[in-house]
């Protein structure tokens, strides 16, 4: 017998502290201060998973899909070969 699920998950809150990322390049060090950002996402999802007893080895099979909603905008600090942004 099939087994579904849906789930519905909200992740709010912030990084607990301001970041900056550096990087040398060419004997130049460049680096972008990232501010603290809030965090909001939701989440929507389902899960149905089955079970097949009849065959020699016992076998599941499940199907997971989920869709995220970022509420606000996130920023990451990163760096290239060219240097750190934001």
């Amino acid at each position: 017998m099939p087994r579904k699920r849906v789930s519905l998950m909200f992740d709010f809150g912030g990084h607990v502290n301001n970041e900056t990322v550096s990087k040398k390049v060419g004997g130049v060090d460049t680096s972008v201060f990232v501010p603290r950002p809030k965090i909001f996402r939701s989440y929507l999802g389902f899960n149905s998973a089955t079970e097949l007893n009849d065959l020699p080895v016992p076998l599941t099979l499940q199907i997971e899909e989920w869709l995220v909603h970022l509420g606000t905008t996130e920023s990451i600090g990163f760096t290239t070969d060219n240097g750190a942004f934001l």
